[in-house]
């Protein structure tokens, strides 16, 4: 195991990590600006120069962006092989459904539109869009030749939580929103490398106050015992009137965790094949 030490790049900074046969990257930046970081007489008109404001916009077909993106922040793990895997808010974003949940409606939904100073002025046949950003069935952006498979075996997290010494570990917000006080949705990435193999944990956590709580989480595990990386995505949600916890519990996601009722369950191995 060989430690990289961090890096600084303009307005952000990248920590890498190398354990054979894998190189891991983490980069994190400010929340992404609401205008074109670049000065009017110099508009992102070349695909290669554009700011991440502008990349976003032309990228997205949302009226409206969460209040918070962080535009710079990624984790990328890459394998010898030159494949990857990568986690960024960008296509993260790009699954969110461009209907309104017919499902989960709040009183002050209209409030919640109208609160979004950042929406782009579109026309009135402008789509609709999920205004919860629930990302889909966002598991990562592979990059490379990888072999995604059905697979039966599970991680075994009762393995995970033996004490081990961590090599490396980050946390990333990839984007956040308070939905104008009506609750929270927020996505998120963490890492942490062993000398056993690495986990990795991104999740999606839905709280819309009075009405429903989701979570999705993309668990990856990899161990030195394997060729192989296990990809768990695991989906739960359940109605606030039918959990029984306290107010206070509802804002945690590890508890309702355990609580929640699994909507959803995919089970994968990915392959890293040489190009």
């Amino acid at each position: 195991i060989v430690k990289m030490a961090a890096q600084k790049y303009p307005g952000r900074n990248v920590r890498e990590f190398y354990a054979s046969p894998w190189h891991f990257q983490t980069s994190k930046g400010p929340i992404l600006k609401s205008e074109c970081e670049n000065l009017p007489e110099k508009k992102c008109i070349e695909e290669e120069s554009q700011c991440t404001v502008c990349k976003y916009s032309k990228h997205l077909n949302l009226s409206s962006l969460p209040e918070m993106v962080f535009g710079d922040n990624s984790l990328t793990i890459s394998h010898e092989s030159g494949c990857s895997i990568e986690f960024n808010s960008l296509d993260a974003l790009r699954q969110v459904g461009h209907e309104v949940p017919k499902d989960i409606r709040v009183a002050s939904a209209d409030d919640w539109q109208s609160s979004r100073s950042q929406v782009k002025e579109l026309s009135d046949t402008a789509p609709k869009f999920d205004w919860t950003f629930t990302p889909g069935n966002y598991m990562g952006t592979i990059k490379g030749n990888v072999k995604v498979e059905s697979t039966k075996e599970r991680i075994d997290l009762e393995k995970l939580k033996r004490r081990e010494k961590i090599h490396f570990y980050e946390e990333l917000v990839l984007f956040e929103d308070e939905l104008a006080d009506n609750g929270t949705a927020e996505l998120n990435v963490k890492i942490r490398i062993m000398s056993s193999g690495f986990l990795v944990l991104m999740r999606f956590f839905l709280r819309v106050d009075g009405v429903i709580v989701r979570i999705n989480d993309t668990r990856l595990y990899y161990t030195a015992e394997t060729e192989y990386i296990l990809r768990e995505y695991c989906s739960k949600e359940e109605k606030v009137q039918n959990i029984a916890v306290s107010t206070s519990q509802l804002t945690d996601p590890n508890i309702l965790w355990e609580l929640l009722p699994t909507k959803q369950l995919k089970l994968e191995k990915l392959c890293f094949l040489k190009s």
